[in-house]
């Protein structure tokens, strides 16, 4: 067994790559508690920022590298956190 077994592969980064945005995008699409609601350019970034993680998560979990479902598995897990404390807070 070699290391590059344990090493994503470029769905794997790709995978990781959405992560991060989700950590740095959705974020800042938040409101504060006094501000008004969020208007449409930020449910037109928080959508298509959504689908694409999906994608990318469930056809790196249909990787056979392992790295690349562990991968795919916590960024969907961190994914679905993001995007429901945001729904959260802007309901």
């Amino acid at each position: 067994m070699s290391i590059a077994n344990h090493v994503p592969t470029l769905r794997g980064w790709l995978v990781l790559a959405f992560g991060l945005a989700d950590a740095l995008i959705v974020p800042l699409l938040v409101p504060a508690y006094d501000a008004p609601k969020p208007r449409e350019f930020s449910w037109g970034i928080a959508i298509p920022l959504a689908i694409g993680t999906t994608v990318s998560c469930l056809r790196s979990f249909r990787s056979c590298r392992a790295a690349d479902r562990i991968v795919a598995v916590l960024t969907g897990l961190f994914a679905i956190w993001v995007f429901y404390v945001s729904l959260y807070r802007t309901a």
